[in-house]
């Protein structure tokens, strides 16, 4: 599953988006995940900013930190580390860090 929220057009974060991702366990490894984020990065968010009056010119995920494989789909698929958010998430009841990264659009 891959999954996008674009700011409301009317608000300050109007040209941002947020992307978030699952695959089940028998595909991972497979590099399917990675292939869909390139995708909808290089191909599907261009066609969707011509039909936009301000196009998305940053598109930010978040992943558990010790999560390295779902952090390296997003670096592969040109998002760049902005920061770590400590104790961000409880998952199987232990607090977690979360790394933030982000694609920005070039200049």
């Amino acid at each position: 599953m891959l999954s996008l929220r674009f700011g409301d057009p009317s608000d300050v974060e109007a040209q941002s988006g947020e992307l978030g991702f699952w695959l089940a366990p028998e595909w991972w490894g497979r590099g399917v995940m990675t292939a869909a984020v390139k995708v909808f990065v290089h191909d599907v968010l261009p066609l969707a900013n011509a039909r936009r009056a301000l196009p998305v010119v940053r598109v930010a995920s978040t992943v558990y930190a010790p999560n390295k494989a779902s952090r390296r789909v997003l670096e592969k698929s040109g998002f760049e580390f902005e920061g770590r958010m400590r104790s961000a998430y409880r998952k199987n009841g232990v607090l977690v860090d979360g790394d933030l990264l982000a694609w920005v659009a070039p200049s």
